[in-house]
């Protein structure tokens, strides 16, 4: 068994550092994560007495930010610094470092097993290709929540907003756009753009049937309906007849 790569985890956010450390140890195996510190300064003279291979940094904290705690760092660390932060505008800054990622809160475990895996690469430590990450990682209230893909019935797009639906009878508001979405669902075969304002989980489809405007209409398993196009219909059908032959091969 390949020996585990040592990461260590600075946020003074509880909630935040003990979600980001459960996405480390659930999906990216090669990584141990040894230490988790909520103050800079004690990270800082663990981290340049243990020298870890990956560190994942806050930006906004006591003391030290996250700017000021890579500064205090050898170059071949500052390099595996991934920062997972809510502050957009500390990114210049932190790239000129030399730094290996800035990814913006909320954060999904599919991001953060890319950003892993060019540091992997760089060390020329095999990692899995092709990981499924079936959880996605929202922010709300301060809270970061992790959902599992099989419970989203469909996202709505509100501007450069989305609002996720949920099987649950939630609806969860993120900041990214339903392109952003678009992107990340893309390998799953079970969620299909319906135009641009939809993106539905075929899963949780209960009914779809033609209205008198010769227009199509989704009925959601929580009773919701969703209008789209004819010329669509006969996408989305074929779409859910190649998920089904799919399943029955499987």
């Amino acid at each position: 068994m390949t020996q585990k790569l040592s990461a260590v985890l600075v946020d003074d956010n509880k909630q935040s550092a003990l979600l980001i450390g459960e996405i480390i140890r659930r999906y990216i195996p090669e990584l141990e994560l040894i230490q988790v510190f909520d103050q800079p300064t004690i990270a800082l003279d663990y981290i340049l007495q243990h020298q870890p291979e990956v560190l994942f940094l806050d930006i906004d904290m006591p003391e030290y930010n996250g700017i000021e705690l890579a500064k205090l760092l050898p170059e071949d660390i500052r390099k595996r610094v991934i920062y997972i932060t809510g502050h957009q505008e500390y990114a210049i800054s932190a790239l000129k470092l030399g730094v290996q990622d800035y990814l913006l809160k909320p954060v999904t475990a599919l991001e953060i097993r890319e950003a892993v895996n060019r540091i992997l690469e760089q060390l020329k430590v095999a990692a899995p290709s092709s990981a499924v990450i079936p959880r996605l990682v929202l922010n709300k209230n301060d809270r970061m929540y992790l959902i599992d893909f099989d419970d989203i019935l469909y996202l709505n797009a509100d501007g450069q907003y989305t609002d996720i639906y949920l099987a649950d009878g939630r609806c969860m508001r993120s900041s990214n756009s339903l392109g952003y979405y678009k992107t990340l669902l893309a390998e799953r075969s079970n969620f299909i753009p319906l135009h641009r304002s939809y993106i539905v989980n075929m899963n949780n489809i209960k009914e779809i049937e033609k209205d008198e405007n010769n227009d199509g209409t989704i009925l959601m398993s929580n009773g919701h309906q969703l209008v789209f196009s004819t010329k669509i219909k006969n996408k989305l059908i074929q779409s859910i007849q190649e998920a089904i032959s799919k399943n029955f091969k499987g």
